[in-house]
């Protein structure tokens, strides 16, 4: 179905390589969980957890644009989730003058980069999908949304048949404001993913990301890597059950490695940095006043992960 896409409610990691990110600021309006198993999605899906937000937003905006640690890119996991905001509400708006009912859509939620581990979040809350707040504009369609069973349903579709001509147009109106929004920001951030991108090369992460499995193993977590832990989460957070002792195993075992690359990440933004100068000073000429804007037309907010409130 076309329209804004969203960071699947899964249960499954909800997060992005850098690969993918690199495809979404290009112009999409959001992502899609990891493909499931047909066992993974005979469990449903899961509930995006409730985890605290912080409104205030940073001095430096450079970070939220061209994150080097996993705390940073909470802030940028809140401009990605704004955008998603405002398309919602461009969407519910839109049904809602045209007397529509409104179609199934994923539940907004804050995507992870996992490329970018925010350890200490991890530890904390888990690998889930983080929900963010409910907006005016989400609260004030709830009448209007069908309350029968979802069951057999065609995704997106709020009776099972195709979504009409004016609920697509409603969803296309919703797609291009969050690539209008994205726009602003996405190509620099592009830009600056493809160079960290290249640390995966750099021997000094190589060796010490060799040891992750061993590091796992003497946990008691027996995997042959992140890819097979991180469907050892899938299974646990598709069965209802908590991940946190997973959590912890992992932000215990990708500290050594996280304390070879932010360095690295952090020296390559200060290069990246200085040889993007103008382009950084525009958008900071500009985000923020859109970001407003955009408050004020959807009345929602911008707000980024915390670890407590």
């Amino acid at each position: 179905m076309a329209g804004p896409s969203r960071a699947a409610a899964a249960p499954l990691r909800t997060v992005l390589t850098l690969v993918t990110l690199i495809t979404l600021t290009a112009g999409t309006a959001g992502c899609a969980g990891p493909s499931v198993s047909s066992t993974e999605a005979a469990a449903g899906p899961a509930v995006p957890r409730s985890s605290p937000v912080t409104y205030e937003v940073p001095a430096d905006l450079t970070p939220a644009v061209l994150p080097a640690t996993g705390a940073e890119a909470r802030w940028s996991q809140g401009l990605d989730a704004f955008g998603e905001a405002v398309a919602d509400a461009e969407v519910r708006g839109c049904v809602r003058a045209r007397g529509e009912t409104m179609p199934d859509l994923v539940p907004l939620a804050f995507t992870r980069y996992m490329d970018l581990p925010d350890l200490d979040f991890i530890r904390r809350h888990g690998f889930g999908s983080t929900a963010l707040p409910a907006s005016s504009s989400t609260e004030s369609t709830e009448s209007t949304e069908s309350t029968e069973p979802t069951e057999g349903r065609e995704p997106g579709s709020p009776d099972g048949s195709a979504v009409s001509g004016p609920v697509r147009r409603c969803m296309a109106a919703g797609q291009r404001v969050v690539n209008d929004f994205r726009a602003l920001y996405g190509p620099l951030r592009m830009s600056w993913f493809r160079e960290i991108g290249r640390l995966a090369s750099d021997e000094s992460v190589a060796r010490v990301y060799g040891a992750f499995p061993s590091c796992l193993a003497r946990r008691g977590v027996k995997v042959t890597g992140e890819d097979r832990f991180f469907g050892l989460v899938d299974r646990r957070l598709a069965a209802g059950r908590s991940d946190l002792d997973l959590a912890a195993d992992y932000a215990a075992c990708m500290a050594p490695v996280e304390a070879v690359r932010e360095p690295l990440r952090t020296a390559s933004r200060d290069r990246f940095a200085a040889a993007h100068r103008q382009e950084i000073e525009e958008l900071t000429d500009q985000l923020m006043p859109r970001v407003r804007q955009l408050e004020a037309r959807y009345e929602v907010r911008l707000c980024f992960p915390a670890l407590s409130a």
